[in-house]
């Protein structure tokens, strides 16, 4: 019963890294987005200024723009995604401290019958 308390201490404690190390690359992410954000807006300001210089640069600032958008559409996809995911291991987190809650109410239910039949035990042997 204690290796395996020490068993769920240490995957509770992996898992706590897991979710701390995927906190880390969500705000590493959110840090990025933010970086593209300012990017993109500075792109679009820049963008706007060129279609007033004529048809042609308008058309090649026009295709620029969108794939800008789209880095940063795909970029947000990303940080959706990372968020899904510390979520899911919040979730597992949550049912691990909810077994190991169990497994501590078993083991101390253990003990009180070993403390029981060895109070039996001392009892009988009088």
């Amino acid at each position: 019963a204690v290796d395996l308390a020490e068993q769920l201490k240490a995957a509770e404690e992996n898992a706590a890294a897991r979710v701390s190390g995927l906190e880390g690359e969500l705000s590493d992410a959110a840090s990025a987005s933010e970086a593209v954000s300012a990017d993109l807006t500075a792109r679009i300001s820049g963008l706007q200024a060129g279609l007033s210089d004529g048809t042609e640069a308008s058309k090649a600032l026009s295709v620029e723009l969108a794939v800008a958008v789209a880095a940063g559409e795909a970029l947000q996809g990303d940080v959706t995604a990372l968020q899904a995911r510390v979520s899911g291991l919040e979730a597992q987190l949550l049912d691990k401290h909810a077994a190991s809650a169990a497994l501590g109410g078993q083991v101390a239910d253990l003990r009180t019958q070993m403390e029981e039949t060895s109070a039996a035990y001392q009892e009988a042997a009088r």
